[in-house]
């Protein structure tokens, strides 16, 4: 699950991804989902850990770096 630690850290990550993936059509499921999941996800429920288990397969972590969305498609491969 990605975590950043200010916003501009998130835009850089924006930056390096998001706004080159061919799914960046402004409402990307992958960040509208950590929106709403993040918090929940921290929940020690059941519904909490499968929150996690998924926001971490969709955005996974890289030892302590945020990793490559798991939905990300450089745009300029899909000529």
């Amino acid at each position: 699950m990605a975590y950043f630690s200010n916003g501009t850290e998130g835009l850089i990550y924006r930056d390096m991804y998001c706004d080159t993936c061919v799914h960046d059509t402004g409402d990307c499921p992958i960040e509208i989902l950590h929106t709403i999941w993040n918090y929940e996800s921290r929940d020690d429920t059941p519904e909490g850990h499968l929150k996690r288990l998924a926001l971490d397969v969709l955005w996974p972590m890289e030892g302590s770096q945020n990793g490559q969305c798991g939905m990300y498609i450089e745009a300029k491969d899909q000529k």
